[in-house]
């Protein structure tokens, strides 16, 4: 409903800073139009003129209204359940953690509960036993931990690839060729010959 750019528009004129706070108010009540002159009238009392502060009052009286009611329980639990998707690394994992945990007001917690998270709903198991037995370790060697069994894992298979493109299924066509060009010979007797030299 009102537009705090287009305020700062407004007062960018006032370059100098000569424009008082009551008269900033005045032109910002004119800017946000009719509904929100209502919404400023429907506002509990704020203080009058020859309050220094009483532009700075009206938007933060605005900003209250019109912010969104965010309960911290929701976002807590939304971070809570927030679980490591297929495919998305331990890096990114802790991006999105990161940015969920913000909004939480977890303060000096914060980095505890991310690592707690990490070790309680990474993807695999084996890492996952691996995080459990190393108990209080800091997210960082934590971190160090799933980032070497990631890269282990994609090594494992980048080889495991290259040896299926020359694997198994490879070895027997061959071995089935030569058995068959040996049964064609097999009519015929063959005899070792000796090397001379």
């Amino acid at each position: 409903m009102y537009e705090v750019d287009r305020m700062e528009i407004i007062l960018s004129i006032d370059e100098e800073g000569r424009m008082s706070s009551e008269r900033k108010k005045k032109i910002f009540l004119y800017s946000v139009g009719p509904e929100g002159l209502k919404v400023y009238e429907s506002m509990t009392k704020i203080s009058g003129s020859g309050d220094t502060n009483v532009f700075e009052n009206v938007l933060k009286e605005f900003d209250n209204y019109f912010a969104p009611k965010v309960c911290i329980g929701v976002l807590r639990s939304k971070c809570f359940q927030r679980k490591q998707e297929c495919g998305e690394t331990v890096d990114e994992y802790v991006a999105a953690l990161r940015v969920l945990a913000n909004d939480c007001k977890f303060d000096h917690l914060q980095g505890q509960l991310i690592r707690d998270q990490v070790v309680m709903h990474t993807r695999d198991p084996a890492i996952q036993e691996r995080l459990w037995i190393n108990g209080d370790a800091e997210l960082d060697d934590i971190l160090a931990i799933v980032r070497k069994a990631e890269l282990s894992s994609l090594s494992a298979k980048a080889v495991k690839t290259e040896t299926k493109e020359f694997g198994e299924d490879t070895v027997n066509k061959i071995k089935y060729k030569e058995l068959g060009r040996l049964k064609k010979e097999g009519g015929k007797d063959q005899q070792a010959s000796k090397c001379d030299g």
